[in-house]
């Protein structure tokens, strides 16, 4: 894929540009037998997102956007939850203020008016813990030997932005509670009434609990996915060794080094890199394993082949390397012979491909000895196969076998290459490897520097992050429920404090009293659990084509999550049961 920069002129549309283009692309394919009749243009805007991976980008960034807000949910339902119990002891004060004129109206704007500065409060308290949030994350990044426009700071919109949802969340989560305290028949309340909250006025309060349960689990169901992810990432076979291996990335063109002036300073360059003190053995390739890309250098026919399409080609990625690269990497070799540095322009074009390609293009036939026909800037050419590795992970550790075909750095020059070098355990020639370069050509620049094992996570960055934001916010979400489940159940023990009182003075022992209230608690949290699998299984289908090694119903994610959040629960209805179980009953009853 190449990409190239254009301004549009005055008054022309990116539709007319567009057309243009594809005009221009079919004469150049008329113009050009060779051309591969499957490239196309694509016109995109300019953004600082890439046009080909702005769609499964910001898919990323909604999926954790919607986690963070689920965490808001649950902040929000817990404190609406505590304004229901602070609204319903305020009934009888708001009765008294009604019977001496006040006006409905202008009471729910009291309440509205204290609970959006309870939350605008909050907001500002954020602001400060957020700059050191930031700071976290920014120091938690990992180093992309790319360059990225991540601008992950705090800034007047997003301060704006936050203060805009503490006030719209603080007027639709602060409605029912105010309307709760007003929404009753005056004289009953003014005598006292309503000591014991009937069912009917539960609900709401029960149903804010149920929701909390349901997206903190969610949540920890979700974290636990793409922990159990990274655990079967990390066991999976790449296929080749990425330990003691330190990588130093080129781009020799950049010099003016092309074609057979770019193989032989490549070649300079990897000798001078093999004498650095430590390095065991050098290789350099045009790509790096599991970085998301792949390389193509043309069509592959297999003449005789009767492919999938009819055809036949076969659709494979390609490697440009030099003839060390299978043992640097440690990539396995099932047949034949490896490239050879006497594989060069003037003999015959050889490449080695994997046991994928080989069973396509020759099924139950030896791969070696057999040639295949490439579509180049010279026209079509035959390439002899002369040896097969073993499969690899190529762009994604997820992906499964694809056709892959490796050929030789003096028969396919490159200007953009990586050098490989291994080193001894504890060795860290990073510093050494820039020297190495200058000293052989000053006017090169090293573009980046960093091991084989931190090239490879970039891949599972996203998986990283999303476990990490996942677990993180559920963590936060368990404890708000479990202090929303503490603050209904304990509201509910002193509202009803004297239908308990009764009952015990009939007989009913401490232990019903305190399983009748762990029961109450036990159903809601039941029924949230089952409503946060099935959000847990909505999520786990939108993020399915990040998981490595598991399936959207992953058993352990799912018991582990309903063991924690339900143990949460328990926890938290505990102490208001033990204080239903030793209610005084004279006591309470002297008290009503």
């Amino acid at each position: 894929m190449h990409m190239g920069v254009g301004r549009l002129a005055a008054g022309v549309t990116m539709a007319n540009a567009a057309a243009e283009l594809d005009l221009l692309m079919a004469r150049f394919k008329a113009a050009t037998p060779e051309a591969n009749p499957r490239h196309t243009a694509a016109l995109l805007p300019t953004s600082r997102v890439p046009g080909p991976v702005r769609t499964p980008f910001l898919v990323f960034l909604g999926v954790l956007l919607a986690l963070t807000g689920a965490l808001l949910a649950i902040a929000c339902s817990n404190v609406a939850g505590m304004l229901l119990v602070r609204a319903t002891g305020r009934r009888r004060e708001m009765a008294t203020r009604l019977a001496i004129g006040a006006s409905r109206g202008r009471l729910l704007a009291q309440l509205l008016t204290e609970t959006a500065l309870l939350f605008l409060v909050a907001a500002a308290l954020a602001v400060p813990l957020t700059f050191a949030a930031v700071g976290l994350l920014n120091a938690a990044l990992p180093a992309v030997p790319i360059a990225l426009n991540l601008a992950v700071t705090v800034n007047g919109r997003v301060v704006a932005f936050a203060l805009g949802v503490a006030l719209v969340t603080a007027i639709v989560f602060g409605v029912a509670p105010a309307r709760h305290a007003l929404g009753h028949d005056l004289a009953p309340l003014l005598h006292g009434a309503a000591t014991t909250t009937d069912r009917r006025q539960l609900w709401l309060r029960q149903a804010l609990v149920v929701a909390q349960v349901a997206l903190s689990l969610m949540l920890v169901a979700t974290a636990g996915l793409f922990v159990r992810t990274l655990q079967a990432a990390a066991r999976v076979d790449p296929g080749f060794v990425t330990t003691n291996i330190a990588l130093a990335n080129v781009n020799v063109a950049l010099s003016g080094f092309r074609d057979a002036a770019a193989v032989d300073l490549a070649e300079r360059l990897q000798a001078r890199i093999a004498g650095v003190p430590g390095v065991t053995g050098v290789a350099a390739a045009r790509m790096i394993p599991l970085q998301g890309s792949g390389l193509g250098l043309g069509r592959i026919r297999v003449p005789g082949l009767a492919g999938p399409a009819g055809d036949d080609t076969v659709d494979a990625d390609w490697n440009v390397v030099t003839a060390e690269y299978f043992e640097v990497v440690g990539m396995r070799l099932v047949d034949g012979r490896g490239l050879r540095r006497a594989d060069r322009n003037g003999t015959t074009r050889v490449a080695v491909v994997n046991e994928t390609f080989a069973r396509t293009a020759w099924p139950g036939r030896p791969a070696v000895g057999q040639r295949f026909l490439h579509e180049g800037r010279d026209g079509e050419a035959p390439i002899e196969v002369v040896g097969v590795v073993a499969d690899a992970k190529y762009r994604y550790i997820s992906d499964a076998p694809e056709p892959f075909v490796f050929v030789p750095l003096a028969q396919h020059p490159t200007g953009d290459l990586t050098f490989f070098a291994r080193h001894a355990p504890g060795a860290s020639p990073e510093t050494a490897l820039r020297a190495a370069v200058a000293q052989v050509e000053p006017s090169v620049a090293v573009m980046f520097v960093q091991t084989f094992e931190d090239a490879v996570a970039i891949g599972l960055t996203p998986q990283r992050v999303t476990a990490w934001v996942a677990g993180a916010v559920g963590s936060i979400g368990i404890a708000l429920a479990a202090l929303g489940v503490y603050g209904l159940m304990a509201f509910l023990v002193t509202q009803r404090s004297r239908e308990i009182a009764i009952r015990m003075a009939l007989g009913a022992s401490a232990a019903a009293v305190q399983g009748g209230v762990l029961a109450g608690a036990a159903r809601l949290g039941a029924l949230g659990a089952v409503l946060g699998l099935a959000l847990a299984a909505g999520v786990g289908r939108l993020l399915q084509s990040l998981l490595v090694g598991v399936t959207v119903v992953d058993a352990p994610s799912w018991l582990g999550a309903v063991a924690v959040c339900l143990g949460a629960l328990a926890a938290a209805s505990w102490g208001p049961a033990r204080r239903a179980a030793t209610t005084d009953p004279a006591r309470a009853l002297r008290a009503e």
